[in-house]
């Protein structure tokens, strides 16, 4: 995010993708550590690469938060699956039957 604030967005862009590649490696143990990983990509790429971030949210936070997904969880699942072009008309009756922790 600092880079982007200074307005170099190819340095943003450049260390969104270093961390993006180092997720499997890190293994966040838990959702809220791998929404804090990713919420400042989401930030930097979700709007030019909502489909992208919207998958990589599923598979690192959303896996790890099935059971009991904390709130903030479940509101970028929401955020990004609205925000890919699906639309509010779409299947989302997940957001509602989600126990929450």
């Amino acid at each position: 995010l600092w880079h982007m604030e200074m307005g170099n967005e190819f340095n943003a862009m450049k260390q969104c993708e270093v961390v993006i590649k180092m997720l499997n490696n890190l293994r966040p143990k838990d959702p809220k550590e791998a929404h804090a990983l990713l919420t400042p990509i989401i930030a930097i790429l979700g709007e030019t690469q909502t489909s992208r971030m919207s998958k990589l949210y599923e598979d690192h936070a959303v896996k790890l938060g099935q059971g009991s997904m904390p709130l903030f969880v479940r509101n970028m699942r929401f955020v990004l699956t609205t925000g890919n072009g699906f639309g509010i008309d779409n299947d989302t009756s997940w957001v509602l039957a989600q126990k929450l922790s």
